[in-house]
């Protein structure tokens, strides 16, 4: 191999090298966005337990919970509203919890939670218990890592028995 063919091939390999290794360590250090999520298997609880929620985490170690008591007719005015599903219509209990005005209210409960070690760019849930709560329909704000989501649990000093 020719001299000149060398120190090309010599001043490449180091340009290549040199982009891969920041290439590389570019790829190591960014970690997506934080994010969290809140959801509940049981959404009527007696007065006598707490609400059970699960709480998920990601890229964040903490969060802060609240409960806001509102109305059944503002998230459920009809029918429709509690059969829909759909995130994006608008007449849908997903969609009116998510746009439902919290600002003028005050919180019935607030709590947090943290956890000590988290694994980068990994989901991490917990089941955690709210306080407990007087009988009504409440909204739970979920917020960790600069963003919000909710969900709703209902609490109720009623019972219905059915004898065969």
């Amino acid at each position: 191999m020719r001299h000149g063919n060398r120190i090309a091939l010599m001043t490449a390999l180091v340009a290549l090298l040199s982009g891969a290794l920041t290439a590389n360590t570019f790829a190591q250090e960014e970690h997506l966005a934080p994010n969290v999520d809140i959801e509940t298997f049981v959404r009527i609880w007696p007065t006598t337990e707490k609400p059970q929620l699960r709480a998920w985490l990601y890229n964040t170690k903490s969060a802060v919970l609240e409960a806001y008591r509102v109305d059944l007719s503002e998230i459920a005015p009809d029918a429709y509203a509690i059969h829909e599903s759909e995130a994006d219509d608008e007449r849908s209990v997903t969609y009116r919890i998510k746009h439902l005005d919290l600002s003028g209210r005050r919180p019935s409960a607030r709590w947090a939670m943290a956890v000590k070690e988290i694994y980068e760019d990994s989901w991490l849930d917990r089941d955690i218990e709210a306080p407990r709560l007087s009988p009504g329909v409440y909204v739970i704000r979920m917020v960790g890592g600069g963003v919000e989501k909710r969900t709703w649990i209902a609490v109720s000093d009623r019972a219905l028995i059915s004898k065969r």
